[in-house]
């Protein structure tokens, strides 16, 4: 007899599957490092600073390829070799004598010295460490988007196209040289479906349909306490609160089952708790250590507010590399039509960032076709689910660009006045805009028809500015001069919001026409593929009036 059924094989196929495919994403997109001599950490920035600067030129290292990543080299690996030292010796590392006089080290809580994940990698050499273990956590964001999203209702290729759109979002992908960051926010969408399976089983299905969402929402919990940033796990918990409360209210007022929905509320507090009390050998000696933090009481309200995205970067919500990029030293100038240095013609900038945030900070990016197809979602859906991220991505938006509703949190929750990165409520948004991207998808195929004009709309719209863009490189003499008399005067009107010299126009309109280029191909994508899907639905139509008419 077999040791798994045929049955059960059926069952969990398309989930093996989805997930298969998910892990040759990954494995494509780390390739360079998973399968070759390179190493998954920026070793050239260690050439900035003494005592490697000495050496730097022997090594052919000029400059460091990103500048904004050399936290990962001068502190995080430090960190990771002191855990595996430690744990060698079979001690625990609370204390690390190294520094100064010494300083306690598992109170940190950003050190990951108790996260399961982190352990089971012990064995590897550091540098295998870093490339196996950030692989695996976008592998887990991929994976957990999808069970939500199909919790949500969403078909399986909407639900691949919620997990790929999460898994490999700009705040992911920016992050990754942090890998406490990303280990902590993958947890959010199992969060999000633990409480979705809650008020699903408690309207009408059998109790013990609840044990399982409950344990999972408890140990999804103390997981992303583990992981090793306190911050994303309060954002973690904040935006699964507010889905939580959307939902309960949902149920309450519209399945007219208040005492479901306070039930429901109930035993996900209680799980959180739980999650808590398992991450407890954690969470204490980080509450002892963050009341000694030396930020408390440093920073005013308008200080936090001032950390927060400036209005212009929603343009990069579209055209991610609008405001530059920290790895472009250098740009295509299409007047001479030949490549030079971002730092010619007097420029003291050494890439072609010119923003106010840095690229890190600044990135939100979710995917063009993402956004496109998670308007479509909220368009064409009314299920409260949809109306529920809908709320979590405006939320997180209006935290993320420092509104007033950052009051209530900075006066309210203790330790937030010690936060300095309102910008990361980007990431509870990119996941609702993943999770309506799947709903959107799903969609297509139940309304062809009102879809078909907007399918041609935008890949009619993709096409002509392909054709804009192929002029353009042809001849760019009209472009360069409307860049000199219409742009230019975009970013000086700005003045005071920007904050900052604009530089060249001409860097500024090289970067918008190359990521305009991105726009568009994303433009043709849809509206090819909603093309497809329609003239599917449309055979189906017809077989299925062929076989009425037969059987009449």
């Amino acid at each position: 007899m077999p040791l798994i059924s045929g049955a059960t094989v059926r069952r969990f196929r398309p989930a093996l599957l989805a997930g298969a495919f998910y892990a040759a994403v990954v494995a494509a997109f780390y390739a360079p490092e998973l399968f070759s001599n390179r190493v998954l950490l920026p070793t050239d920035n260690l050439g900035a600073f003494a005592p490697w600067r000495e050496q730097a030129a022997e090594l052919g290292i000029s400059r460091p390829n990103n500048a904004l990543i050399s936290d990962a080299v001068l502190q995080n690996v430090a960190w990771h070799r002191f855990v595996q030292e430690s744990w060698g010796r079979g001690e625990p590392p609370l204390w690390n004598p190294s520094i100064l006089g010494g300083q306690a080290f598992l109170a940190a809580a950003q050190n990951q010295a108790l996260y399961p994940l982190t352990l089971a990698l012990l064995f590897l050499p550091t540098t295998q460490w870093y490339e196996w273990f950030i692989p695996i956590h976008l592998f887990l964001a991929m994976l957990f988007t999808h069970l939500f999203a199909r919790a949500l209702g969403a078909s399986r290729p909407g639900s691949v196209l919620a997990g790929i759109s999460f898994g490999l979002c700009g705040f992911l992908v920016v992050s990754t040289m942090w890998p406490q960051m990303i280990a902590a926010a993958i947890w959010l969408p199992l969060l999000l479906w633990a409480i979705e399976r809650l008020f699903q089983a408690s309207q009408g299905g059998a109790p013990r349909h609840l044990v399982r969402p409950v344990c999972i929402l408890a140990l999804a919990t103390g997981l992303q306490f583990l992981a090793g940033h306190p911050e994303i796990s309060f954002y973690n918990l904040a935006a699964a609160a507010l889905y939580g409360l959307i939902r309960a209210a949902q149920v309450a007022l519209r399945a007219r089952r208040p005492l479901a929905a306070s039930a429901t509320v109930l035993m996900a507090g209680g799980a959180v708790l739980l999650g808590a009390a398992l991450a407890a050998a954690q969470l204490l000696p980080f509450k002892d250590a963050g009341g000694n933090n030396f930020r408390t009481g440093q920073v005013t309200y308008d200080d936090v507010r001032s950390y927060a995205l400036p209005k212009e970067d929603a343009l990069a919500f579209l055209i991610p590399n609008f405001f530059g990029h920290p790895t472009h030293h250098e740009v295509f100038d299409l007047t001479t039509r030949s490549w030079r240095s971002a730092a010619a013609n007097g420029d003291p900038r050494r890439t072609t960032e010119w923003g106010r945030k840095n690229y890190v900070e600044g990135t939100a990016y979710v995917g063009i076709v993402a956004l496109i197809l998670a308007a479509l979602g909220l368009a064409t859906s009314r299920s409260p689910q949809t109306w529920a991220l809908a709320l979590v991505a405006g939320v997180s938006l209006l935290l993320a660009f420092g509104t007033p509703l950052l009051a209530p949190l900075y006066f309210l929750v203790p330790g937030y006045d010690q936060l300095h990165t309102p910008f990361r409520w980007v990431f509870p948004y990119g996941l609702a805009v993943a999770a309506l991207a799947g709903i959107g998808l799903t969609n297509l195929s139940a309304r062809p028809k009102p879809i078909r004009l907007a399918a041609v709309i935008v890949l009619g719209g993709g096409a002509v500015t392909v054709l804009v863009l192929l002029f353009a490189a042809v001849n760019p003499g009209p472009f360069v001069s409307f860049a000199a008399t219409g742009l230019l005067t975009v970013p000086q009107s700005f003045g005071v919001i920007l904050g900052a010299d604009i530089g060249t126009t001409l860097v500024v309109v090289l970067l918008s026409i190359k990521k305009m280029a991105e726009y568009s191909l994303g433009m043709i994508v849809v509206g090819f593929l909603w093309q497809c899907i329609i003239r599917e639905e449309k055979l189906k139509f017809v077989k299925q009036d062929h076989r009425d008419k037969g059987n009449k």
